[in-house]
């Protein structure tokens, strides 16, 4: 990026709370520091229009495309360093409107074209300043004057957007993306109370202001769809709020919550709850009200969660309301994300089910569970270096993994990705084990499929794919992952080593096979550098 950009970029990141030191590199230098070796944290490349194009888009567009994909991968070979690239945004002369019409879908292609270079890229992420043009306008997004004289196209304004945008992008890279969002219902999802103006009056309509609610729940549903778990929590009667979800034509259904809770209770109490149901932190849930009252007395018992005002005195700030919380951005989606509510119904089935069984063996056995296993299968890096940077319970030593990392591992270890499938749905990519040589480096699970003796048949892949005679493994001590502590010692390991915050294990001989469980072999699996 270039210096225009400092003072703003450091003003967003410090809100962020992070600290920075920012280099500039010279304008059209972006093959250069490609092809060169980075040493910072991040680097910010805004394209133009210009390293594509000039007045109108042909095909040398999309084979410079193909050149930037070229230099992306040159890039990733050399460096570890995370990428933040912006597609492009312009506009055309209208001569004629079928040409001019034909010249923005190839803009759509060509930014599609960028998209799709970088998913297959690690540790990439697309600033979509396509996006902040058409919000903005091109005549007041681009002065061509300034691009011709200085080549400095953006305003100020107009740079303090694109350093949010930013600002986000890191901030995405470096939290973990909360999980649930928790929503009131009265004066949140629809206009009004239902308990005293009835189901007929509330306000959720094509008409101001029942408009804007609707466009809000149409948000709340796309959020819902990109892996954000929606819950319910309403001081009201819940025959009251299922008559509103079966009478009134809403966006959200009653069932694209994954969990509800309408009672009388205070709300903290409902959240706290909710917790424990899905066994996940607080401080991964967003919790939206129209009230300040409750805001205040959720914020007061639970200090870890992020609490939003929906501001019924101006509705339509509220447009922007989700946009504002980063960390309900997701950078790339997985299947896991998209199918997330589905997954969680069916583990509350699962728990329906399990009462019909007198015990747990017979439950787990009646599962039907299958286990698929991958091995240095790129394609599910997103997955795996998503599941090293958020699961805590499971997790025996909690290294933490960007994308560019798990790719250098892939390519001199041996990465193992294990999906959960069993008679109520898939799971998707719950497990990763890395070998170094002859270390478990890392071996986690998702909680929601704690207990099902799931490990046991992991480490007797592991076994069998290594080959190993002698496999070591390593506990790490945190905060959260005191209840794997003793697993090695479980599992058959000799504890060799320990101290108040380590353990170190061996294990000479194979463990028991766990039958029930049916393992499968992807054809993606990639075992020292050949196709298997």
């Amino acid at each position: 990026i270039t210096a225009p950009f400092n003072p703003s970029l450091k003003k967003d990141l410090s809100e962020c709370n992070f600290q920075a030191e920012i280099q500039n590199y010279d304008i059209d230098q972006i093959p250069q520091v490609l092809r060169s070796k980075i040493t910072d944290d991040y680097l910010i490349l805004i394209l133009d229009n210009t390293f594509f194009f000039n007045n109108f888009i042909n095909d040398g567009a999309f084979e410079r495309a193909h050149f930037l994909e070229n230099l992306l991968k040159e890039f990733r070979e050399k460096n570890r360093t995370k990428l933040i690239i912006s597609n492009i945004f312009y506009a055309f002369p209208d001569f004629n409107s079928s040409l001019n019409l034909e010249q923005y879908s190839s803009l759509v292609r060509l930014n599609k074209k960028i998209d799709n270079i970088c998913k297959n890229i690690s540790g990439v992420s697309i600033l979509n300043v396509f996006n902040l043009g058409v919000k903005i306008g091109f005549n007041n997004f681009i002065k061509l004057k300034n691009k011709f004289l200085f080549q400095a196209p953006f305003p100020k304004d107009v740079i303090e957007e694109i350093c949010k945008e930013i600002s986000k992008h890191i901030y995405i890279f470096e939290r973990s993306r909360q999980k649930v969002c928790i929503l009131d219902a009265d004066n949140t999802l629809w206009g009004g109370i239902v308990g005293e103006d009835g189901v007929d009056n509330i306000q959720i309509d094509e008409n101001y202001p029942g408009i804007v609610y609707k466009y809000f729940q149409n948000q709340l549903r796309a959020l819902k769809d990109s892996g954000i778990l929606l819950g319910l929590v309403s001081k009201n009667n819940i025959e009251d709020i299922r008559e509103v979800f079966k009478k009134r034509n809403m966006p959200l259904k009653l069932e694209d919550f994954v969990i509800v809770k309408v009672n009388w209770l205070p709300k903290s109490e409902n959240i706290l709850s909710i917790a424990e149901e899905l066994n996940l932190g607080v401080e991964s849930f967003v919790f939206i009200d129209d009230s300040e009252f409750e805001l205040a007395e959720v914020n007061e018992k639970i200090r870890r969660i992020k609490c939003c005002h929906f501001d019924t005195k101006n509705l339509m700030a509220n447009l922007d309301l989700l946009e504002n919380i980063y960390g309900l951005y997701a950078l790339k989606l997985t299947q896991e994300d998209v199918a997330k509510t589905q997954q969680y119904i069916a583990e509350k089935k699962r728990t329906e089910t399990r009462k019909q069984f007198t015990t747990y063996d017979d439950f787990i056995k009646s599962l039907g569970i299958k286990l698929f296993y991958s091995i240095n299968d790129k394609t599910h890096i997103a997955r795996i270096s998503q599941l090293t940077n958020k699961t805590n319970q499971f997790n025996l030593t909690t290294k933490r993994y960007s994308e560019a990392e798990i790719e250098k591992l892939m390519e001199d270890h041996l990465v193992f990705d294990f999906k959960v499938v069993d008679r109520f749905g898939d799971m998707g990519i719950v497990g990763v084990v890395i070998i170094k040589d002859d270390i478990i480096d890392t071996f986690l699970l998702s909680c929601r499929v704690l207990g099902r003796k799931i490990e046991e048949k992991i480490i007797q892949i592991v076994q069998e794919e290594t080959q190993l005679e002698k496999l070591k493994g390593i506990y790490i001590k945190t905060q959260k992952n005191g209840q794997v502590k003793e697993l090695y010692d479980r599992l058959g390991f000799e504890l060799v080593y320990s101290d108040t915050e380590r353990r170190e294990y061996e294990m000479t001989h194979r463990v028991d096979d766990v039958s029930f469980i049916e393992a499968v072999k992807t054809e993606r699996s990639i075992k020292g550098g050949c196709q298997n």
